[in-house]
């Protein structure tokens, strides 16, 4: 079943907007480029990403409590990381 959306913007060139303040819960994005997007202040609770390109990309300063990439969590793969490069067995 198709999904009503209050607005629809579709082939449309926004690059170089700035974007404040605004609501987006439950939009969706599909075939969207985000290509050297900055997002800061941004909630992004119980969002999935799928089929995504993330490469040369960074989080910094961001709450990781059950994100999972693959279907691991995050915050375990970062502890086990972490405990690895200070030389313990990471369990």
């Amino acid at each position: 079943m198709a999904r009503n959306f209050n607005v629809l913007h579709e082939n449309a060139r926004l690059s170089e907007s700035r974007i404040v303040n605004v609501d987006l819960s439950d939009s969706e994005f599909d075939d969207v480029n985000l290509r050297r997007t900055k997002f800061e202040n941004v909630e992004m609770t119980g969002v999935r990403f799928k089929n995504v390109n993330l490469s040369q990309s960074s989080v910094e300063d961001a709450k990781l409590d059950g994100m999972t990439i693959n279907g691991i969590l995050v915050t375990e793969l970062l502890r086990v990381f972490k405990s690895a490069a200070a030389g313990n067995d990471g369990l």
